[in-house]
């Protein structure tokens, strides 16, 4: 029976919920977003908040894509390899739980470019020339079973600021206030 995946993305249509900015005590905030481990930093990182309201079980922040997750979400996925928790702290705020960056530290090149539609960025692209070959946009994403080699959850090679979900970690996830489940199988 063919597995179904989903992209899971940040619900901001959420009603009243905060929206966060950049991990401010951090140079290098893409290195959370790129599919490859980290080394944990010795200081606790801070998180900048660009509008308070309800706190969320899972948020990405603004700019590069790192998720932000409650202790209960990570309890959730704590058993799913691939995954690096760091402890944050929010400026300002108090919070009723703990809060971490989830790192996914896996990179798969899975997109179906037969049945997806996108734009990859070229040599000479006004924006992104540095980014030529990688997909720019989707229109419509589908990924490829055969290539995902049993992953759980991962980042899109080619376009990692996608993450991308099993059913198995869906159904761990899908109750959780922030959660935006898209199916791309």
């Amino acid at each position: 029976m063919k597995k179904k995946y989903y992209r899971l993305r940040d619900d901001t249509y959420y009603p009243n919920r905060w929206y966060l900015g950049d991990i401010v005590n951090d140079d290098n905030n893409w290195r959370y977003s790129e599919g490859t481990s980290v080394k944990i930093p010795t200081n606790e990182l801070k998180i900048e908040v660009y509008q308070v309201g309800l706190e969320m079980d899972f948020t990405i922040t603004n700019a590069y894509c790192v998720p932000i997750v409650s202790q209960a979400f990570k309890e959730a996925v704590s058993a799913i390899t691939h995954l690096q928790f760091i402890p944050v702290t929010f400026d300002k705020l108090e919070l009723s739980t703990n809060y971490y960056v989830m790192n996914i530290n896996k990179l798969v090149d899975a997109v179906d470019e037969k049945k997806s539609d996108f734009r990859k960025f070229t040599v000479n692209d006004p924006i992104r020339p540095d980014k030529a070959g990688q997909y720019s946009s989707f229109f419509k994403l589908i990924v490829d079973e055969k290539r995902i080699n049993g992953e759980s959850i991962f980042r899109l090679n080619g376009s990692s600021l996608k993450i991308i979900v099993d059913e198995f970690v869906k159904s761990k996830i899908e109750n959780f206030n922030g959660v935006d489940l898209t199916l791309v199988s």
